[in-house]
């Protein structure tokens, strides 16, 4: 009797035959090479860019954005004051604009 009522709560639909020409899924694991490159390339120029920045605003950048940490986080770790890593994320984040101003067309592909 269970086994009936779990039937009827779960209604299935049988799966179609491959034979019949169902159609395919797209491989779950293709890579777009196009999408692959930029990504590539978008990398690439963000690396230099982050070199570019001093190495107290690429810290505090880097610990925030790449990392997920919070103001607070970002301070304890860089032994700051919360103001001073507020600033510091705020300039490096302007400066990055900057420098990756000529690569804009990266993030809209």
């Amino acid at each position: 009797y269970d086994i009936m009522r779990r039937a009827q709560r779960r209604p299935s639909s049988p799966l179609p035959d491959p034979e019949e020409g169902a159609p395919e899924l797209p491989d779950a694991h293709a890579v777009d090479p196009v999408a692959e490159a930029t990504r590539s390339e978008l990398y690439r120029h963000l690396e230099v860019a982050l070199r570019g920045l001093p190495e107290d605003q690429r810290t505090a950048v880097v610990l925030c954005d790449v990392y997920g940490m919070d103001y607070n986080e970002v301070a304890a770790m860089t032994k700051s004051a919360l103001g001073t890593v507020k600033s510091r994320i705020h300039r490096g984040r302007l400066r990055l604009r900057e420098l990756m101003a000529e690569h804009r067309e990266l993030f809209t592909r």
